[in-house]
């Protein structure tokens, strides 16, 4: 069964190992997906919160096709519309003197 929390944001990580998870920003109602059920949690997720952000995070080193089932599910659910997010780099403070 799946469970889908009430909230404005659903979150699709995809690890460097392959593993995928859909959670909204709280990480506590995170779910693990297995490969063959991904249509099945994203069409539930988005049918008890249709107005939700998607948002698909993944791994720099993710494998690239466990990232494009994602997306093909995503575009099979109707979610034509996602957000990527990624981590971003911390700058450096600039040197002492420089402008």
């Amino acid at each position: 069964e799946i469970h889908v929390p009430e909230t404005n944001t659903i979150i699709l990580t995809v690890t460097s190992e392959g593993h995928v998870f859909i959670s909204t920003e709280n990480v506590a109602e995170t779910q693990e997906v297995a490969r063959e059920d991904l249509l099945a949690a994203i069409t539930t997720w988005r049918s008890r919160n249709p107005g939700a952000v998607v948002i698909l995070k993944g791994d720099r080193d993710a494998d690239f096709g466990t990232v494009a089932d994602l997306m093909d599910a995503l575009a099979e659910s109707k979610t034509p519309r996602f957000n990527l997010m990624t981590d971003l780099k911390q700058r450096k403070p600039p040197a002492e003197g420089a402008r």
